[in-house]
Parts: C-alpha cells; sequence; structure tokens
C-alpha cells in the first residue's frame, strides 16, 4: 500500500468535488482533463508540483 499514493488520490478526489467537477478542476490547475482522470483513479502518480497546487487551491477554497 502507498499512502501517499492514496493521499493524492484522495485529495484529488476533495478537490474535483470542491471544483464542481473534473473539467473545472482540470481548467484551474491547467492540465489536460484525461490527464487528470489518469491521476485521480490512481492510474499515474500526481507529480508534486500539480498535488501541491491542488493543496493551496483547497486551502484557498476553505472559507476561514
Amino acid at each position: 500500500m502507498d499512502l501517499t499514493h492514496d493521499a493524492s488520490t484522495s485529495t484529488l478526489m476533495i478537490a474535483k468535488g470542491v471544483a464542481g467537477g473534473i473539467e473545472a478542476l482540470a481548467r484551474h490547475l491547467r492540465v489536460p482533463k484525461k490527464q487528470l482522470a489518469s491521476w485521480i483513479d490512481g492510474e499515474v502518480e500526481t507529480p508534486r508540483t500539480v498535488f501541491q497546487r491542488v493543496v493551496n487551491y483547497l486551502a484557498g477554497a476553505v472559507p476561514k
């Protein structure tokens, strides 16, 4: 079991919900929807730079 990989896919799923869907999240992250889907599905490991952008997106989306 790869906890980092699981955390990445879980975080991407949360961000997808917050963004309102995969298309909106792909636009925000400026990545192809197909590539984003492969990260969400766990087929390919999410690059660290993209994961950091997802974390920053979620941090900005949470009310303070």
